[in-house]
């Protein structure tokens, strides 16, 4: 986001003010404060129809200033496709409510008048939409919309990334920029009409105040609520499979923030999450791998760790893993790649081969997991080891972290280095383009030297060469997605999106066995995105 612009769409919103007051310890002269103290008798603020911002002053020489109550403020977007909001009225960390604070402090002469102003807010979005943030970017444009119509633009600094308590969404600290003197006005302005506002909505006298010019629609009315972002998209609304797979991915999220943040691997989230992924692969297979298509909004990182731990717990089930060892090996896919997320993006994004310390720095990430997942008793060190210390190594001694020989490779050790590889040779990088999956599968089939020839041989007999979630072309120029293999690996479920040969017109037919025939000769997958065709749910 470094230069970015977090604007977009203007969003509105009505609230009605919190009765709890928000308490700051302030910062010395001339600095922002940060250090938030609060309390929330209000306790419905899940159900209410806005958001809400504190606002307080805070004097100079580290003052306490005392946060007016909540008041309506409008939403942020950081693009059309991604909004942001602001949450209410507690900081990370303190209280029940969901949505969240801003503050503006600054310093003051001896009868309270303000001399300076700084100031930010405290922002809500989506788990998906904060992976890429990291504390530092910069933002040029943060559009600040009210109901009347008046926008305040500032710039301004990401302060820290982290989750709410309930790991249901991401709190984005701001810190707004210096300000010049005509936008230092402006904000004391709305500064001064919000505490206004929060005063009339708060008397508890018979007298009655007119209300902010500012909160009040261009024709004088209050402007209807904005629903908020929702965690389940439309498309994948009554699939309870994909539901459920999102929430897995929202976890994921989380968990990649909290150790951003130096927190370590939760083990009763990842052993619950894992609990989730394997219910849904004893259910419905077929509709858990067809689910993993509707991760296409998630990070990237996100994405590969569900796919590898989908298919290498299939993988392992169909060999006759189970139990403890079937949790353990589907648990240590679903996290072996977090570590990634503590890297610097010089490593990840370089466009170039890795030099010799660069390579070094990137090896690291596999340790950074493994010693956080100390605190994961249920979960069986050697399997830990396996599965998250061997995927990246190879059977020559070339891999990483520790070069092993073929000799010291373990068995769990060596599907995991096939599962993942294939995964991540399907997916483009800064530094090479996607390959497809049948050249993913000759890659690793002529590098024996490298890969386990049993184990790549056993992948694609199990998931084929046309998998479930695949987008196949027939001869009669149908477009379909893939929803179930007969026992021979041919599509024997199909969903027909598309004829090649009337673009314009969209289909949506289900066809399963026989009825397959009429669409010709399978012709094999084809990509997606050369269709403008997704699945994808956010």
């Amino acid at each position: 986001m470094s230069g970015g612009v977090l604007a977009g769409t203007a969003r509105r919103y009505r609230a009605r003010p919190s009765a709890g007051h928000q308490y700051h310890r302030g910062a010395g002269a001339g600095q922002t404060a940060d250090r938030w103290r609060s309390f929330s008798p209000h306790r419905s603020c899940q159900r209410c129809d806005g958001v809400y911002l504190p606002v307080g002053r805070t004097r100079a020489a580290g003052g306490v200033g005392r946060f007016h109550p909540a008041l309506p403020v409008p939403g942020i977007p950081l693009h059309d496709s991604s909004p942001w909001y602001l949450p209410g009225p507690d900081p990370p960390g303190y209280g029940d409510c969901c949505h969240a604070v801003g503050w503006v402090a600054g310093n003051h002469d001896a009868g309270g008048n303000p001399q300076s102003l700084t100031g930010g807010c405290l922002l809500a979005l989506r788990l998906a939409d904060a992976v890429p943030l990291q504390a530092g970017q910069r933002f040029e444009v943060l559009n600040l919309a009210f109901p009347s119509g008046q926008v305040l633009t500032l710039g301004g600094w990401v302060r820290h990334v982290r989750t709410d308590d309930e790991w249901t969404s991401a709190l984005i600290g701001c810190e707004f920029s210096a300000l010049a003197i005509d936008h230092e006005r402006q904000l004391w302005h709305c500064v001064r009409e919000i505490e206004r506002e929060s005063a009339r909505k708060s008397a508890q006298s018979d007298r009655t105040l007119q209300p902010s010019a500012l909160f009040l629609s261009p024709t004088g009315k209050k402007p209807l609520p904005v629903a908020l972002p929702t965690r389940v998209p439309a498309n994948v609304s009554g699939n309870v499979t994909a539901t459920r797979l999102l929430g897995v991915a929202d976890y994921l999220n989380a968990q990649i923030l909290a150790l951003q943040n130096g927190d370590e691997i939760v083990s009763t989230l990842l052993s619950r999450h894992t609990d989730t992924l394997l219910t849904l692969g004893v259910q419905n297979r077929e509709s858990l791998l067809y689910a993993l298509g509707y991760l296409a909004a998630e990070p990237v990182l996100v994405q590969h760790a569900l796919n590898v731990a989908v298919r290498v717990s299939d993988l392992a089930r169909w060999r006759r893993y189970g139990g403890d060892t079937l949790k353990a090996i589907t648990a240590c896919a679903l996290v072996h790649d977090l570590g990634k997320a503590l890297l610097p993006a010089a490593v990840l994004d370089s466009e170039r081969p890795l030099d010799a310390g660069q390579r070094e720095r990137l090896s690291r990430h596999v340790g950074w997991v493994l010693e956080r997942l100390r605190g994961c008793r249920w979960l069986a060190p050697d399997i830990a080891d396996e599965i998250i210390g061997e995927a990246n190594e190879r059977l020559d001694g070339s891999g990483y972290p520790s070069a092993k020989s073929e000799a010291e490779l373990g068995e769990l050790g060596r599907m995991m280095a096939v599962v993942d590889v294939i995964d991540a040779m399907t997916r483009a990088r800064p530094d090479r383009p996607a390959l497809g999956l049948i050249d993913s599968y000759r890659q690793v089939l002529g590098q024996p030297d490298l890969f386990d020839s049993t184990w790549t041989q056993r992948y694609i007999k199990r998931f084929g060469t046309t998998p479930v979630g695949s987008l196949v072309r027939y001869a009669s120029g149908a477009l379909a997605w893939v929803q179930r293999l007969d026992e021979q690996g041919r599509p024997d479920q199909v969903h027909m999106v598309l004829n090649v040969n009337n673009r314009s017109r969209r289909l949506d037919q289900l066809l399963i066995g026989i009825d397959i025939d009429q669409l010709g000769h399978l012709e094999g997958m084809v990509m997606p995105e050369a269709f403008g065709l997704s699945r994808m749910a956010r």
